[in-house]
């Protein structure tokens, strides 16, 4: 089997091909692998965008929406001051006193690690294995 040209495969890919050609080199891709590859790469090649593509859309985007940085800036300040706020009803409430008096401080003994439960119990059960 004979190999696409990348001149073909560009080609195909920027549109420029008749609908009989195109077909034949569709017809190709679904046989080769290789020419496949070949066809995915460029395409992907050929859609990078610039540099400045962000740039340029966030700059158009406040351009036609004036308020859309407007209200953004504004909506953070909001959920700004009704945290703060919360914080504060809690706080002047008793809520935060009420959670840590009601904490045991002997609850937070020290525990045996994960790993120390696993080995005391696999060391166990190998006792209990040996004993028989």
């Amino acid at each position: 089997m004979e190999h696409l040209s990348e001149a073909q495969i560009r080609d195909y890919v920027s549109g420029t091909l008749s609908d009989e050609e195109s077909d034949g080199l569709e017809d190709h891709f679904s046989e080769c692998e290789d020419c496949f590859d070949q066809y995915l790469f460029l395409l992907e090649e050929d859609s990078s965008l610039p540099s400045t593509f962000t740039d340029e859309a966030v700059n158009r985007i406040v351009k036609e929406h004036p308020t859309f940085q407007q209200q953004k800036k504004s909506r953070s300040f909001a959920h700004y001051l009704v945290a703060a706020g919360l914080t504060l009803v809690l706080m002047m409430s008793g809520v935060f006193n009420l959670m840590t008096d009601s904490m045991d401080p002997d609850s937070f003994e020290q525990q045996p690690s994960l790993t120390e439960q696993i080995l005391d119990q696999t060391g166990s059960l190998m006792d209990k294995m040996t004993n028989r």
